[in-house]
């Protein structure tokens, strides 16, 4: 992400019981513009600080309103008539202003320096103004994916991609698997695009992750931005997969008979699974039997005779996949959904 700043103050003040309107401590409008900052990064900013008074200034810290910022050094002297340059250091690796709402959203930092001025103490407030942006195109947030399986004679195994496209000129990218949950990460270009295949070769648990992706730009074989964050949520599918995933009857008369057929896909990587069980359900009005099965997949028919009283009907129906011994290892539920009308005189 990146941070173009601009100034909305020129003029520092400073909040005192002194009766002197005019601050001893000046910053210049242009050092109020940060410029571009890009997530993942830890931008160096320099500035100036002026004495316009006639005695020199200590300051004594520097508080800032975010904890992604420091000011560097963090105490020093500024001679009367005299200006002292201080870096300002943004570490937009590890958080951003709490004002931040997403990529291109304005933001606001605070640097408040706590000065001695001859025997008073004195507070100014230094503020910055900016916006945040993504160094990669069309990226804002988590990916959410959802996993495909991959069988052959070893197993299963899971994989997803993303692509990412960056805005600045890079050689190429290198990638970190942050919570190495993937047995492979492997990358390939297109352009200016890079597209990012995650692997995991056993099948997790949960069902779902959340995790991250570090990614670091090369220029010339030397890093240009180091670890940016790339947050994943992924879905992974389960052992037994339906189409469709529910049944609609749609609008049924009462006493109407209809059928429909779906189709269950099995993991097959788990030693002496057997295809599915008899399906259950808790719909008295409609029944659900397997027309044939073999060891990956199963098609299903499910009857429908519609009740006498009209209304919107959804039950459920379960399915189970289970080893040769009879445990079972996986259930899904099959939404059933119907609604009964009465026909118009």
């Amino acid at each position: 992400m990146c941070f173009t700043l601009s100034v909305i103050a020129g003029v520092i003040f400073r909040t005192t019981n002194n009766t002197e309107d005019d601050p001893d401590l000046l910053v210049a409008e242009s050092d109020l513009a940060l410029g571009s900052v890009w997530s993942g990064s830890k931008h160096t900013h320099i500035f100036t600080i002026q004495n316009i008074s006639d005695h020199d200034v200590a300051i004594l810290q520097f508080a800032m309103s975010c904890k992604c910022t420091e000011v560097m050094p963090e105490q020093l002297t500024v001679p009367s008539g005299e200006s002292r340059q201080v870096r300002l250091i943004y570490n937009a690796e590890s958080s951003l202003p709490d004002q931040t709402q997403g990529d291109g959203a304005p933001f606001s930092l605070v640097v408040s320096p706590v000065v001695e001025s001859l025997s008073t103490s004195d507070r100014y407030a230094w503020t910055f103004h900016g916006k945040c942006e993504s160094i990669f195109r069309d990226l804002a947030g988590t990916f959410q994916l959802e996993a495909s399986r991959n069988q052959d004679e070893t197993g299963s195994s899971f994989t997803c991609g993303i692509q990412l496209e960056p805005l600045i000129s890079v050689d190429d990218l290198l990638v970190a698997d942050m919570n190495s949950f993937a047995t492979s990460v492997k990358q390939s270009r297109d352009g200016k695009s890079f597209h990012i295949e995650i692997t995991c070769g056993s099948e997790p648990s949960p069902e779902a992750i959340n995790t991250e992706l570090r990614v670091t730009l090369l220029r010339n074989n030397l890093p240009v931005i180091s670890g940016i964050p790339i947050p994943l949520s992924i879905a992974f599918p389960g052992p037994i997969s339906m189409s469709p995933p529910a049944i609609d009857f749609g609008l049924v008369s009462p006493g109407t008979s209809v059928r429909q057929t779906l189709v269950a896909k099995m993991a097959t990587d788990r030693e002496g699974l057997l295809p599915i069980s008899q399906p259950v359900g808790d719909d008295t009005n409609c029944d659900m039997r397997i027309v044939s099965a073999t060891a990956s997949r199963a098609i299903l028919e499910a009857h429908l005779v519609a009740p006498k009283e009209p209304g919107f009907y959804c039950q459920d129906f379960r399915i189970s996949a289970c080893t040769s011994s009879g445990a079972t290892v996986a259930t899904v539920s099959i939404p059933v959904r119907y609604q009964v009308i009465t026909k118009t005189p």
